[in-house]
């Protein structure tokens, strides 16, 4: 993209994500929002917020996504606030669930929507247990479940365009059951499945890292991508892991000097704080607060530009100079630490099958994989 294209985009964003709610009703192993000692818990937007910001971008931005810490159906102004996105029928609107509360009733207020909507479930495994582990002890076949009805439960409601999908997160116990998930979610009526990898938020989760089985994750990834290209699903996953000598060369030679999310998009939290992203990890840079100034003058603000044009100049701000959104833009991975965990190069497992039972992944014999898959298909 040319820097002209860059300072014209950066005049106004052009996707917005609102902190409609940060109340979820899990309690998952690798989301830092529930543990102690961090803030913006059970918040919820006030609509006089929420309406002002989406006035005052609506003819800039083109997509709206209702989810930053909480789940969108958590949110009880849910149906006030689609009530106002529905007078700007060409705004898109992404939603990130874990699905338990995907019913009916609660997708009720999209009826008629004439907005195209994205809704995307995030689920780690099709097997009860292993989802169990991540998820607080909650089974996976409700999520399942609504995932299968929701195509036709969007004609009922005469919601126009729909598009759903599954955000999988990649890890030791995860990893054997990515490619058996695909058919699970082709025959769900899924369109996209996207894998990203795990950020370590609590040191306990630091041997879930796949950073250490840099050979048997690209192997599997490559797998998963075939698979997907023949049940003709949308696959997104992070770039390879570098292994040889010139992919470790090319990685370290790379340098991202753009960033979506100082030149594209904008997060206001339900505080009014204005985000200058969403990373996992680190304490992110507020830009101001939107309660007290227009979301333009933030946007254009002073702060905003400061990180944007540190980054241009190859000499990045704390703490995008250890972002794993950053990381996820280049031709390959190889520095771990972005991800929240130590994992040195010469420490890792280059086996392109390791043995994963002394590993510790999930073990799963192909023979139980498809049995499983049968037994959870047929009982939805």
């Amino acid at each position: 993209m040319s820097d002209n294209t860059h300072n014209l985009a950066s005049l106004a964003p052009v996707h917005l994500t609102l902190e409609t709610t940060s109340t979820c009703n899990l309690r998952c192993i690798m989301c830092k929002h529930h543990r102690p000692g961090i803030g913006h818990k059970n918040h919820v937007m006030n609509m006089d917020l929420f309406q002002s910001v989406l006035e005052e971008l609506s003819n800039s931005i083109g997509f709206v996504c209702l989810t930053v810490t909480g789940d969108t159906f958590c949110d009880p102004l849910l149906s006030s606030r689609l009530a106002s996105i529905k007078r700007h029928p060409k705004l898109t609107i992404e939603i990130i669930t874990n699905g338990h509360l995907l019913t009916e009733q609660n997708l009720r207020p999209f009826q008629g929507m004439r907005n195209p909507l994205y809704i995307t479930v995030s689920v780690d495994s099709p097997y009860d247990l292993t989802y169990s582990s991540i998820r607080g002890g909650r089974g996976v076949s409700v999520p399942l479940e609504n995932l299968k009805k929701l195509k036709k439960l969007a004609q009922t409601l005469e919601i126009e365009e729909i598009n759903q999908g599954i955000s999988f997160v990649m890890m030791k116990r995860t990893i054997l059951g990515l490619i058996p998930f695909l058919s699970i979610a082709a025959e769900l009526g899924c369109d996209k499945f996207s894998t990203s990898h795990l950020i370590v938020v609590d040191e306990t989760l630091g041997a879930e890292s796949l950073f250490q089985y840099p050979v048997f994750t690209n192997y599997t990834i490559a797998a998963a991508r075939e698979k997907a290209l023949e049940l003709g699903l949308q696959f997104h996953a992070p770039p390879f892991f570098a292994v040889t000598e010139q992919e470790i060369l090319s990685y370290k030679s790379c340098r991202i000097t753009r960033c979506d999310y100082l030149e594209r998009r904008l997060t206001v939290g339900a505080d009014g704080r204005v985000e200058a992203c969403c990373n996992f990890l680190d304490p992110i840079p507020i830009l101001g607060n939107s309660l007290k100034e227009p979301v333009m003058s933030v946007w254009n603000g002073e702060r905003r530009s400061l990180y944007r044009q540190a980054l241009r100049e190859d000499n990045p701000l704390f703490p995008c100079n250890n972002c794993c959104i950053l990381e996820l833009d280049k031709e390959y991975l190889f520095a771990s630490e972005p991800f929240g965990v130590s994992c040195p190069p010469e420490l890792r497992n280059t086996e392109q099958t390791p043995d994963l039972k002394k590993e510790g992944f999930f073990l799963l014999s192909a023979e139980d994989a498809e049995e499983e898959i049968a037994s959870k298909l047929a009982s939805l």
